[in-house]
């Protein structure tokens, strides 16, 4: 034992001192559920699911016809008379199709594969010539009186699949780490419980932007697919330059034009001040005159009359941003989240936290995706 002469400072023996320290525990968690909390984790109903809970899950789709095509327009780049027109997917057509290419109109009197049969300048309008690149827009039917029924084109009825994904997370704790009194918890037991729900809520948030479908096998798991595995059509790859207020708009339009309206924009941190710096000088304010910067949560839809709400959620990738459609995106629940006990082993206790969910994300040319944003830019 060591011996203290002269005057003793608080330095000199700290073995006896007593600790000050708070008596809970401060965690400074990353795991926000934002996603989560805005499109709900139990849409079984909202989607109509029928013999649920089921592992594999299908929703089933249906479309209007195509009302455009691509016109392989050669041969009326240079006559103002020709009347057959090449397009890309004739099957898009019928008999007494009015098409408007640019300001011209055609009726379609017969079709061969991909090829019209035309009557030029229909209703008057002035016979032209049309780039190669022009579009055919199938504005309506006009048929002949009298005239025989042909067919017309049609959709057919898909089903899209996906499977319920395992989360899980084993909990194990010795007789005496339970029963030894611990600052920040009464029961060491309970406080793991939590904290493995935490865990497992921010695993199930990460699902709409990081989701891959894998069907699985007793010797594989399964997962469920999220936002990147269906949303393929209305995607903009910026390759790291800036984003910008017409990216966003123009992708909006291609919803819009396909029957969708995104009332969400789920991003990072980064995208979302990128978005408020897009209406600076825009933006009525009544906070108060002493508060700098702005604060912009919701976006006007430029073409319909409603707000477009910004979410910003930790887990969604910094160079992503999704516009999500919530009316056919959301949670199915199989099995929510709970903590079973295990069969005891040794000296300690054990259990787990399990829960099983999967995602919906219908009609995927209502949602859209902007990819490889420039963080710096």
């Amino acid at each position: 034992m060591a011996t203290l002469t002269g005057q003793v400072y608080s330095y000199s023996n700290t073995v006896p001192q007593k600790r000050t320290l708070t008596d809970r525990i401060i965690l400074a968690s990353p795991y926000d559920v934002t996603t989560i909390l805005r499109l709900g984790t139990d849409n079984a109903s909202k989607f109509a699911l029928i013999n649920w809970p089921n592992r594999v899950y299908e929703w089933l789709q249906d479309a209007y016809p195509a009302r455009s095509d691509a016109a392989a327009a050669t041969n009326i780049t240079n006559s103002t008379t020709t009347t057959t027109i090449a397009v890309t997917t004739g099957a898009k057509f019928q008999v007494g199709d009015v098409v408007q290419l640019d300001d011209e109109f055609v009726w379609v009197s017969s079709i061969s594969s991909n090829t019209l049969t035309v009557v030029r300048g229909f209703g008057g309008t002035t016979q032209a010539t049309h780039e190669s690149t022009a579009t055919a827009y199938i504005r309506f039917t006009a048929r002949i009186e009298g005239a025989d029924s042909s067919s017309s084109p049609s959709e057919e009825v898909v089903s899209v699949t996906n499977c319920t994904q395992i989360f899980h997370k084993e909990i194990l704790m010795s007789r005496n780490a339970q029963d030894i009194p611990q600052y920040g918890m009464s029961d060491p037991w309970a406080y793991k419980q939590d904290k493995a729900m935490d865990e497992l809520m921010e695993e199930l948030d990460r699902v709409p932007f990081y989701g891959q479908r894998a069907v699985g096998s007793a010797s594989a798991a399964r997962a469920t697919g999220g936002f990147r595995t269906f949303i393929t059509t209305n995607v903009t790859d910026l390759n790291s330059v800036a984003l910008t207020r017409a990216a966003i708009d123009t992708q909006l339009d291609n919803c819009f034009a396909q029957g969708g309206r995104p009332n969400v924009i789920f991003s990072g941190s980064y995208a979302k001040r990128k978005m408020g710096s897009f209406y600076e000088g825009f933006v009525k304010t009544e906070r108060s005159e002493k508060v700098g910067g702005i604060l912009i949560d919701r976006l006007q839809h430029p073409i319909l009359n409603y707000e477009i709400e910004l979410i910003v959620d930790r887990n969604c990738a910094s160079t992503d941003l999704w516009g999500i459609d919530d009316r056919y995106a959301g949670y199915v629940e199989y099995q929510p989240f709970m903590f079973e006990p295990l069969a005891k082993t040794g000296d300690a206790d054990k259990g787990q936290v399990i829960g099983e969910y999967g995602m919906v994300v219908a009609r995927e040319k209502s949602h859209f995706r902007i990819q490889e944003i420039s963080l710096t830019a």
